[in-house]
């Protein structure tokens, strides 16, 4: 809403610059600028008027200075040729009634002022500022150097101003120069030659116009607060204490249709609500109902409005209603959007992860099953020594003096015996499905058994296994399962890419922040295209020999999981070697063993 006329800054510009100061810091990012000061037109809102009024004392220095100002270039020096004129038509009492009734507010259309007259030239003017608008003690200050200087219009001296400031309010006490008491030829025509009629349609008029100004600020101030309210319940809430307390009725149902629906449903209710009701207010929106207000009677004596000017009829509130309320239904269907596609993703996430495990558990036990003819090989070595010490203690158990080679053979059978428990251990323990769990782990023993696992497919095909892992403990948070997982991965993937009489190397190096396992391999490398690919899940070049393209895959989201990376290089012709890079364990991990 524009409020104030942007020329009653006009006096700050000459004075601001007799003192050296630019007066473009009074309109510095605000919609207008010095320029505007001789407009006629330009109006700005009181909350833009009361900051420059702010910004205007702190270059000046003071609220006095304000006074000061407006004391001396108030008066136009353009008007000085309107002295004698005014001074046979008017007087300075007859300004102050003028200033009152029209032209204060022409320039201050917010500000409300009444006029009261004494006996021996005294005057008392009264301006208050009404709610919602903003206090501004800044602009009774300057208005007090206005209304000093207002006989100079006519040539007199200035009127002695007393100025009793309140909170939202300043009443000033006008003593008029001497020989300016007298009422002039304006007064005399406007209160005893015109008409009686014309002077209190004038007033009716200024009074109507102030009370529907006033009504329409009150219904702006509650529509922006209702338009603030984006959720349902609290917009029902502030719209019943309205109704109820600005506007007097005794008892309020909002009712609100679904945003998918077509009945309406009440959502808020208080008050009485005997029949008939008062009224009701459809609320609608681009022709579609949005839902409607069912009133009752004003409370008190119902010929007799209720303080506060209530307003009977709300057709200018209900498009702000209809405005809130539209907005708050469309913030509660997208909210319950968001929420069902919230829920949506926790579930996607969770069959992501149960189906994350099965799958690196499908590709352990692929592992278990290409590792398979090592691992019988493994087995039948100590069966067949089992089976030779068995028959050979059966061959000897009767002669004289055997005893002792039989309990040595019998040693020797406990012994291959155990060898075969721990290698079938070890691979019950590799293809065993546990839950993801992280821990502090020495990463030596974990690639001592994926070596001890993997050493005898390594044989078979005629590729020798070497391990560079050291003797001292490198500890790291990790799952020892899941680690294994992926460093036997790269094994079997560098034993198969080899030839016979070649060799695959696994190294360890313990670094300061970083724990770093390297596997390369002497085999026939990967071309450049296939090595940016060789992450994507189902992507393989042994397809025809069963690979499925998820072992690396497997292997990259696990590393992943543990906060590592999982890196490739190679060169056609010359070999690969994946690095596996996992950080090292913190003061606070081991702590927490």
């Amino acid at each position: 809403m524009s409020d104030v006329l942007v020329r009653v800054f006009a006096p700050f510009k000459g004075a601001l610059s007799e003192r050296g100061i630019p007066a473009e810091l009074l309109t510095e990012g605000l919609p207008f600028d010095v320029n505007d000061f001789q407009s006629a037109k330009k109006r700005i809102s009181w909350d833009v008027f009361v900051l420059v009024c702010e910004r205007a004392e702190k270059l000046l220095g003071s609220r006095e200075e304000l006074e000061a100002v407006t004391r001396k270039y108030s008066i136009h020096p353009r008007l000085e040729f309107m002295h004698r004129v005014l001074a046979v038509a008017a007087t300075p009492r007859d300004l102050y009634w003028m200033g009152t009734m029209w032209f204060g507010r022409m320039l201050f259309n917010v500000v409300e002022d009444s006029f009261e007259e004494f006996p021996n030239g005294r005057i008392r003017e009264t301006l208050s500022i009404p709610q919602p608008y903003r206090d501004s003690p800044q602009f009774f200050h300057m208005m007090k150097g206005v209304l000093e200087a207002a006989p100079t219009l006519l040539g007199a001296e200035h009127a002695h101003v007393e100025m009793d400031l309140q909170p939202r309010r300043a009443v000033y006490t006008i003593w008029l120069p001497p020989q300016q008491v007298h009422r002039g030829l304006l007064a005399r025509i406007l209160s005893r030659r015109a008409k009686p009629d014309v002077i209190k349609e004038l007033i009716r008029q200024q009074e109507e116009f102030q009370q529907t100004h006033r009504a329409l600020a009150r219904i702006s101030r509650i529509g922006r607060e209702l338009a603030h309210n984006i959720e349902l319940d609290k917009l029902g809430d502030t719209l019943l204490e309205h109704l109820t307390t600005a506007f007097g009725f005794t008892g309020v149902e909002f009712w609100v249709v679904p945003l998918h629906g077509e009945k309406p449903e009440l959502l808020r209710a208080v008050g009485k609500h005997e029949e008939p009701r008062e009224r009701q207010i459809l609320l609608t929106s681009g022709g579609q109902e949005l839902g409607r207000l069912d009133l009752w009677g004003p409370h008190g004596d119902p010929n007799e409005p209720p303080e506060d000017d209530h307003i009977e009829d709300l057709s200018e509130l209900a498009p702000w209603i209809s405005i809130a309320l539209d907005n708050a239904r469309t913030h509660s269907a997208l909210r319950q959007a968001s929420e069902m596609l919230q829920d949506r993703v926790r579930r996607q996430d969770a069959e992501l992860l149960v189906a994350n495990d099965s799958l690196q558990n499908a590709e352990r036990l692929a592992s278990v099953g290409t590792l398979a003819a090592g691992i019988a090989h493994e087995i039948n070595n100590p069966v067949g020594s089992i089976l030779l010490a068995a028959e050979y203690t059966q061959l000897r158990r009767g002669e004289p003096g055997a005893e002792p080679a039989i309990w040595e053979t019998l040693d020797g059978i406990i012994h291959e015996a155990k060898r075969c428990a721990e290698i079938v251990k070890n691979v019950l323990r590799f293809s065993r499905n546990e839950p993801t769990k992280k821990k502090l782990y020495d990463l030596e023993r974990t690639l001592r058994r994926a070596v001890a696992i993997t050493k005898d497919y390594a044989r078979g095909r005629g590729v020798a296994l070497r391990a560079n892992i050291g003797d001292g403990p490198c500890e790291i948070v990790m799952n020892s399962m899941e680690i294994e997982q992926v460093v036997v991965n790269l094994l079997r993937n560098a034993i198969e890419a080899s030839g016979s009489c070649s060799c695959v190397t696994l190294s360890l190096s313990s670094l300061e922040d970083r724990a770093e396992i390297t596997v390369s391999d002497e085999g026939c490398g990967i071309e450049s295209e296939q090595a940016r690919r060789i992450f994507d899940p189902f992507f393989t070049t042994r397809r025809s020999s069963g690979g499925t393209g998820l072992g690396l895959s497997v292997a990259h989201s696990i590393v992943a999981g543990h906060g590592g990376k999982l890196l490739v290089e190679s060169e056609p012709g010359k070999g690969t070697r994946f690095t596996l890079v996992l950080p090292a364990a913190g003061p606070s991990d081991a702590d927490e063993q």
